[in-house]
């Protein structure tokens, strides 16, 4: 999760789950103490409910998540009608071939082998997609003996972004946590975005994406002038020069990400933004994503 600094302000942490999920976010609602923020209301799938907390959890000074979350309850759709469901669209995943549906009371047990860790993964996102399934219980077994370590995912992740089209991979971050990819940093238009994820998806060893990549065609026309003012300031001000930092401003907020060798270069990059945001206004708070190299 995020480093010990102030965590967002709810109103913040509400637009960006207003970015990531759109209209589903209208019915969630955010409260912070310290570094844990609460997330409570109503949801139409689990898979939103999951999501919502993938996208909290990464963000700036978040401590832990209390996800209360609820779906909504489907009293007209049968457990029967759920096993099928789910059923179905194993059937159109060979690798989850072996795994056994079955449904008690809205929670979705999953038993059988697969092979690896990312098809257990995979039955458990598709079976929390289907609207009344309120929980997903896996008892599945993975059999592969020689699971890829996380740096060996990250160099096919890298390689697999620079051979994709329309991709400045120098606006781009990959972090990875046991299989877990998780992408950061700004893209061209939402069909990038979306391409992205399931160019990621298909490298081995990858388990999950969690796509958190703005998208600069929904920049304002002050989103876009800030945006130009902290990059061209980040690369020359201060007699400084922070190669590995992408900054990018959507809907007035500061996001900043990338690496940087120590922990007074990461501030001098905030305090840049600070004085660009003291200087010129129209910036509402800044998120700082940036990475100390571990050396």
């Amino acid at each position: 999760m995020g480093d010990r600094q102030k965590v967002l302000s709810a109103d913040a942490i509400k637009a960006v789950l207003a970015r990531h999920m759109r209209l589903t976010a209208l019915d969630i609602k955010v409260e912070t103490r310290g570094g844990t923020v609460f997330l409570r209301g109503v949801v139409e799938v689990l898979a939103e409910k999951l999501f919502a907390e993938e996208v909290v959890k990464y963000l700036n000074g978040v401590q832990r998540v209390e996800n209360e979350l609820t779906v909504a309850p489907a009293d007209t759709i049968s457990e029967k009608h759920l096993e099928e469901e789910i059923k179905g669209l194993f059937r159109q995943e060979t690798r989850l071939a072996g795994v056994a549906v079955s449904v008690q009371q809205g929670v979705v047990y999953l038993e059988g082998k697969v092979e690896t860790p990312a098809d257990e993964d995979l039955a458990r996102h598709l079976a929390a997609r289907v609207k009344g399934v309120k929980d997903v219980v896996s008892r599945l077994e993975a059999v592969a003996e020689h699971p890829i370590a996380d740096a060996d995912i990250v160099a096919g992740v890298e390689a697999a972004l620079s051979r994709t089209g329309g991709v400045d991979t120098g606006t781009v971050s990959v972090r990875i946590k046991r299989g877990v990819v998780h992408l950061s940093g700004w893209v061209e238009n939402s069909r990038i975005k979306e391409s992205l994820t399931r160019v990621v998806s298909d490298v081995e060893g990858v388990r999950r994406v969690t796509n958190n990549l703005l998208v600069e065609e929904e920049q304002g026309e002050s989103d876009v002038y800030l945006t130009s003012i902290i990059q061209q300031a980040i690369a020359q001000g201060l007699d400084l020069s922070f190669p590995g930092v992408w900054a990018f401003v959507v809907n007035g907020w500061a996001y900043l990400g990338g690496e940087v060798d120590t922990i007074d270069e990461r501030e001098a990059v905030e305090m840049i933004v600070t004085q660009i945001s003291d200087n010129f206004g129209g910036l509402e708070g800044m998120s700082n994503d940036i990475v100390v190299k571990v050396h």
